[in-house]
């Protein structure tokens, strides 16, 4: 007796975990009913009908092993292969002096991770040879057009950005720099030092601000008094009334953390945006 094997395999989703369990269990109670039906004619009982059985458990575990072994390889393939690309990306960030923002989630599927590394990869190979490669070297093609038409948008979407960021960190660095009383000389020699919008400017002042974050923690209640003057000086120009001013309950706390600085830096950018708004 023949066991029938061909399974229309063009029309169920195997991806679905609950359908591939369904046709697995399909598969397993077809082929032991088979299975039977052959031992039952040829008369196989007892013990030799329990051997051929673990035989049977044997052999499909054998197969469910293999397919993981696969299913592993290709994994750690895979990850070799994301491994060897981000050692790629980091090397022509560092030689292009740029940084690409890529997903770094750790629950983000491999072959997406792959797939987002190679796009970013063959853009940056491409900025390398439109950087480096001279007139001659440049192929005018449709296609490399098109791609340096989407590296200068690349390039401007990112100066910008950019750009951006800086005015938000000078303007971050010059309040701190108030609330901490930096010398003149500082302010003028850390300005003077780091001029434009470039990536090191950009990399200087991400820096000063966690230098002076660091000096702001270290001196929570000097900060927190300078907040409340500031916010007292913004309840007078906003012209609120005392209630308005008592509804700040924590303006008299004397628990000094880093929340309640919080609190009042909120509280103070709530009052100046307030003024801004309708003045």
């Amino acid at each position: 007796m023949d066991i029938d094997t061909s399974t229309n395999t063009e029309t169920v989703d195997y991806s679905n975990r609950e359908i591939l369990t369904k046709m697995i269990h399909k598969e397993t109670v077809t082929f032991l009913t088979k299975l039977d039906s052959i031992w039952d004619e040829m008369g196989i009982e007892g013990e030799l009908r329990s051997h051929r059985g673990s035989m049977v458990v044997l052999h499909i575990t054998d197969l469910f092993n293999d397919i993981l072994t696969e299913a592993n390889e290709c994994k750690t393939a895979l990850c070799e292969k994301i491994t060897a690309m981000l050692k790629d990306l980091c090397h022509l960030e560092r030689e292009l002096q740029i940084q690409i923002p890529y997903d770094r989630a750790a629950n983000v599927p491999l072959r997406i991770v792959k797939k987002g590394l190679e796009e970013h990869l063959q853009h940056l190979d491409f900025e390398k040879k439109v950087i480096n490669d001279d007139a001659v070297t440049f192929k005018v093609t449709e296609e490399n057009m098109r791609m340096l038409d989407q590296f200068y948008v690349s390039l401007k979407a990112q100066l910008d950005e950019t750009r951006a960021k800086i005015q938000e960190l000078r303007e971050k660095v010059s309040t701190l720099w108030e609330r901490l009383e930096e010398s003149p000389e500082h302010r003028s020699n850390f300005m003077d030092s780091h001029p434009g919008n470039s990536v090191q400017t950009l990399k200087a002042l991400k820096e000063e601000v966690v230098r002076c974050e660091e000096l702001k923690k270290a001196n929570i209640k000097i900060f927190i008094d300078k907040m409340r003057h500031e916010m007292v000086y913004w309840w007078d120009k906003c012209r609120y009334n005392d209630v308005q001013r008592q509804a700040f309950i924590n303006f008299n706390s004397n628990c000094y953390t880093e929340d309640l600085l919080t609190l009042h830096e909120m509280e103070v950018e709530k009052l100046r945006s307030h003024y801004e708004k309708n003045k």
